[in-house]
């Protein structure tokens, strides 16, 4: 179970731009839905998997492994967020 459940974005997910630590709901819906889905996949509750989509400052490959490796959504939350 030591394996990423995803392939990496082609680095949408990564771009900064004005410096802000959250996606914009309306202009960013389709990544935020597609991390969600991601982490939910992962195993991540889905309260979790929702406030760590919307960090631009989360890694999801980072989560994908922690999850992988067992640790639970809320102490990966607590972690990162």
């Amino acid at each position: 179970m030591g394996r990423i459940l995803t392939q990496p974005g082609q680095g949408e997910e990564y771009q900064y731009g004005d410096g802000r630590p959250v996606y914009d709901h309306e202009h960013d819906a389709k990544v935020i839905k597609w991390r969600a889905d991601c982490f939910r996949r992962a195993g991540l509750d889905p309260l979790h998997a929702e406030a760590l989509a919307v960090r631009r400052d989360v890694d999801r490959i980072l989560v994908e492994r922690m999850a992988a490796q067992g640790c639970p959504s809320h102490i990966i939350s607590a972690t990162l967020l």
